[in-house]
């Protein structure tokens, strides 16, 4: 027997071995699209072997659209202005293990397949690492290990799938995110600890710098509960010995992002700083292609702007037209209509989570009466078939702590709607919040069980489950005893029938379902044969 959170792991790795298999199929069965994205040259002095070719039928889907951005980075470095767009950390961390790779297996494949081969490969750990985090996390914040269970494995069949198992730096993102985020809300070593991960965070995606707010909102709480509990004066006293630690986080938060732009500056726009020699080839793509490289020719634009501007915005400007309502065109419809169901989604539960904390709202969040998990009124209730005495199922309803991470959801679906391509929506939230797979997990069976002594239910087994009834609530039986069967893909109205949901409630379940794994299954279909997707 094993636990929930064994059977998190086990469902990722399972869904990530899926994905693979999935890919490789649909990769051989239709052709790709010739699209105008960008592909990395191939080192022409390299031999193909035989076990070159078996990596590009396995992997070689999965190489598209900004995964050839990140592998030509792991490879060759910023050779040029576009490769600025993209952050450093999960370029090193495929070089790492494709250096390793070389070393272990150098005289079987070139050095090219194994940046692929390792490129996947780490994003399955750093995937399954995130899945474990975010159940770690969803049970921290929810006192309530079903729900935890629910969120982790909705979050292994995301609508960003693909973009987790490609050459891309979602997962990296999302693992240490969610690491961030349980640092915080292990309270007040948060500032600092969690600093940690947001920096590297910020130094995988830009995006990773709206992480500072999660631990600027955590100090202002314990300030606004001293100045509620002890007085203003201990508020004051709380408020200074807070800063130092503020200000140390905050630091360690943004020095990635700044070292990464001072690199790209002094890289770009000093003359003879870039003693970096590329070989023909790389020369004749760059030149072939009119592509800005260092050292050679005039500098960037940007390097003698009046106004400091940052090498990333520029180039996100020039070379993808982002800005304020750049993207909203005609044109562009569909794109909008791809990133509208998750916008629909995390609409929808912050309007639910605003009418259950309607007064913790209106104080952003600083104040609030201790919360235990298991709130809410009577009139909540659901009313279920006395199955057994020894367990309740009540109305599930969204714990106040979670307000800053419906407001951080919020902010970036903002900032997702108004200033970038509006279709990146799907995958940036999916890897950067928990509140979708929340709300999504909420929706699917929006109860809470609690149990009279909880120290009865650890380990919480299979056995333990089925002893207690709680099977009936997480899984079905036959679920719970096997390693891949999970409720989102066998039997998601199983429940509903046990626990007498409306049928609002029930087709809203359905919904959820259909969204999460169409999307799985589209995007893979499309992005693996260079079709665009999210």
């Amino acid at each position: 027997m094993y636990t929930l959170r064994e059977k998190v792991l086990r469902f990722a790795l399972v869904s990530r071995v899926f994905l693979i298999i999935l890919q490789v199929v649909l990769n051989a069965a239709m052709p790709d699209h010739n699209s105008d994205g960008f592909i990395s040259p191939e080192n022409p002095l390299e031999e193909v072997t035989v076990f070159d070719r078996i990596v590009s039928i396995l992997f070689g889907g999965l190489r598209h659209w900004d995964a050839e951005y990140f592998l030509h980075i792991a490879r060759y470095g910023y050779t040029h202005e576009n490769c600025l767009a993209f952050f450093p950390l999960f370029p090193l961390c495929v070089r790492w293990t494709a250096l390793l790779f070389s070393y272990v297996v150098r005289p079987l494949i070139s050095y090219g397949s194994a940046l692929l081969m390792a490129s996947v490969l780490v994003n399955c750990a750093f995937f399954s690492w995130a899945a474990l985090i975010l159940y770690d996390l969803t049970e921290k914040v929810f006192q309530d290990r079903c729900m935890a269970y629910r969120t982790a494995i909705l979050f292994c069949v995301s609508p960003a799938s693909v973009f987790f198992i490609a050459p891309y730096s979602e997962a990296l993102f999302a693992l240490l995110t969610f690491r961030g985020m349980l640092e915080v809300e292990d309270g007040l070593k948060g500032s600092v600890l969690s600093s940690i991960p947001f920096g590297l965070a910020a130094a995988s995606r830009s995006n990773g710098l709206v992480n500072a707010g999660f631990s600027v909102h955590a100090e202002a709480r314990h300030i606004t509960e001293v100045a509620m509990t002890e007085g203003r004066l201990a508020a004051v006293f709380k408020a200074i010995s807070s800063t130092w630690r503020l200000l140390l986080g905050v630091s360690i938060m943004v020095a990635p992002f700044a070292t990464f732009q001072g690199y790209a500056t002094v890289k770009f726009c000093l003359p003879n700083s870039d003693r970096h020699v590329l070989p023909d080839f790389l020369v004749n793509f760059t030149i072939s292609n009119n592509l800005i490289v260092p050292g050679v020719g005039d500098p960037p634009d940007w390097c003698n702007s009046t106004f400091l501007t940052l090498p990333y915005t520029a180039v996100q400007n020039r070379y993808w037209n982002v800005g304020f309502l750049r993207y909203y065109q005609w044109k562009q419809i569909p794109n909008f209509l791809l990133a509208l169901p998750i916008a629909i989604l995390i609409l929808h539960g912050s309007h639910h989570f605003f009418k259950q904390n309607r007064l913790l709202c209106y104080n952003i969040g600083l104040w609030n009466q201790k919360y235990n998990g298991r709130k809410h009124s009577i009139q909540n209730m659901k009313q279920v078939p006395d199955v057994d005495d020894k367990s309740t199922y009540k109305a599930l309803v969204f714990p106040p702590e979670i307000f800053v991470y419906v407001a951080h959801a919020l902010c970036l679906l903002v900032l997702c709607f108004l200033f970038i391509h509006v279709q990146v929506t799907t995958r940036l939230l999916a890897s950067a919040s928990p509140v979708p797979y929340w709300i999504a997990a909420y929706f699917i069976l929006p109860v809470s069980f609690s149990k009279t002594s909880k120290e009865a239910l650890k380990p919480l087994t299979v056995s333990k489950l089925q002893e207690c009834g709680l099977d009936l609530q997480v899984e079905s039986s036959s679920n719970l005893r096997s390693f891949w069967k999970v409720f989102v893909i066998i039997d998601i109205q199983k429940h509903s029938n046990f626990i007498r949901l409306s049928t609002k409630e029930k087709i809203i379940a359905k919904v959820i379902q259909i969204y999460f794994l169409s999307y799985t299954i589209i995007g893979v279909v499309l992005f693996c044969n260079n079709y665009p997707w999210t």
